[in-house]
């Protein structure tokens, strides 16, 4: 009886100390008690797809991942092309995306002529920061307008889409919005960057766009 109340109190002292049932990190901890790197943190927080990626590269590849996350010019904006030009490893690519929502208004009848020239359109602009086909960053501005013909008519938002997996990084953002009067619409998104240790960076990326749904300008970071 002795005994069982020894084991109950033992226990008791372990959750008061948390020991006991604590996660453990997803990454693996040596025998050295080493601390994950940039990139096995970073790790932690990739979808599945890309998770399979970065598990089937060998060392000496995960390490050239660390070397190009831990460069201070990393995600800053300006610097893709130098960075680009220094790891051939690293590419920041665009991607566009348009589309069409249209509305009509009538009795059930969908009316394609009509949807041509009035409704809702949705278009976004992104960049993405990859290595070794792994993403770690991205910025998306995305706006969403009426249109008659070419001409953009309401601004129905202006918004961004930052992802981060670097935990040394921090990112916020602002956007402002035009409608403009060549029947054009702007977005755009401010973005700032607080890197551990240095002082913060800033950069635009944005997008004008007519009623057709034609990027006329981007601004990139």
């Amino acid at each position: 009886m002795n005994h069982w109340k020894w084991a109950r109190a033992a226990l008791a002292g372990a959750l008061a100390l948390g020991v006991v049932g604590a996660a453990a990190p997803a990454y693996a901890v040596t025998g050295d008690d080493e601390a994950p790197t940039v990139a096995e943190q970073a790790a932690e927080h990739l979808p599945k797809s890309e998770l399979n990626i970065w598990n089937a590269l060998s060392e000496e590849q995960k390490d050239t991942v660390n070397e190009i996350l831990e460069d201070p010019k990393f995600g800053v904006p300006g610097a893709a092309e130098s960075l680009e030009r220094q790891y051939p490893e690293l590419e920041v690519t665009e991607q566009v995306s348009t589309a069409s929502a249209a509305e009509v208004q009538g009795a059930g009848m969908f009316s394609l002529a009509a949807a041509a020239t009035k409704g809702k359109r949705s278009v976004w602009y992104q960049q993405d920061w990859k290595i070794l086909m792994v993403t770690y960053a991205s910025v998306r501005t995305t706006i969403n307008v009426n249109y008659h013909h070419n001409n953009v008519t309401k601004i129905n938002s202006c918004s961004n889409d930052i992802g981060n997996d670097l935990p040394t990084r921090k990112y916020t953002s602002k956007n402002t919005k035009s409608l403009n009067s060549d029947g054009t619409a702007t977005c755009r998104t401010e973005v700032t960057l607080k890197v551990t240790g240095q002082s913060m960076k800033s950069g635009v990326q944005g997008l004008k766009i007519s009623g057709n749904g034609t990027i006329v300008k981007k601004w990139k970071l």
